[in-house]
């Protein structure tokens, strides 16, 4: 179901053409399964990008009803289905495009209607809702972020308090090593984090704030960090609010 209070903690922002743009974090879930999906709206011309629609599609549809909503996109982080089972029902209804990084694409077999692949850098345009695709692999092998000019869209790669688990066949620690440290280097510290769960904090703190509390950011040793991401013992990985 729709989280109204977490509906109604929407982030103004500002593109670089100087056109309002709105971030509405959604709350939805399927018994124990809590995900967040967003919202992002052109304040003038009423067109958004949902990221990461999944588990309720009609709480979706509400949400875009009551904010007046032309949906533009839906850009995919990654295949897991907690964040991708809304889509297709979303591109058939709105017959917008659906995009997910061409790897993981050829890996997991993801398929919907309007589907695109992009790449490492790719840029995604409607109207003034800009990101930038960047290339993430750890979680899988082809995870993504999504970077707008005040906002990362981080998905399973990186949450407020961790990272992602690399449970996924194609899923690396590594892997997941070198992207963290390519956020830490590519994303500025005033940017608002928007991950895909949430445990304890809450969402939207800046790159500086996350990356004083999150561990894996204190973890410059590649081999430090594969030990502890895959320690034994972790509990409470999934217990998500």
């Amino acid at each position: 179901m729709l989280g109204v209070g977490m509906f109604g903690q929407d982030m103004a922002i500002c593109s670089s053409r100087k056109v309002p743009v709105a971030v509405y974090p959604l709350r939805v879930r399927s018994g124990a399964a809590i995900n967040y999906c967003y919202i992002l709206q052109d304040e003038v011309t009423k067109r958004a990008v949902i990221v990461d629609p999944a588990w309720d599609s009609a709480a979706i549809e509400l949400a875009l009803a009551n904010l007046g909503a032309e949906l533009g996109a839906v850009v995919l982080t990654h295949s897991h289905d907690d964040h991708v089972n809304a889509a297709p029902q979303l591109a058939m209804r709105h017959k917008c495009p659906v995009y997910m990084s061409a790897g993981e694409i050829a890996v997991s077999h993801f398929r919907c209607p309007g589907l695109r692949p992009v790449w490492d850098g790719h840029e995604i345009v409607v109207d003034s809702v800009s990101l930038t695709v960047l290339l993430t692999p750890g979680h899988t092998s082809g995870s993504v972020c999504y970077l707008q000019e005040h906002a990362l869209f981080s998905g399973d790669t990186l949450f407020i308090e961790g990272c992602g688990i690399i449970a996924d066949p194609c899923g690396d620690v590594d892997d997941m090593y070198r992207s963290i440290q390519k956020l830490h280097r590519m994303v500025p510290g005033d940017i608002r984090v928007w991950p895909g769960h949430r445990y304890r904090s809450e969402l939207g703190l800046s790159m500086a704030e996350v990356v004083e509390k999150n561990i894996y950011f204190s973890l410059q040793d590649i081999n430090q960090f594969r030990r502890f991401r895959m320690r034994a013992g972790q509990v409470g990985l999934f217990n998500f609010k």
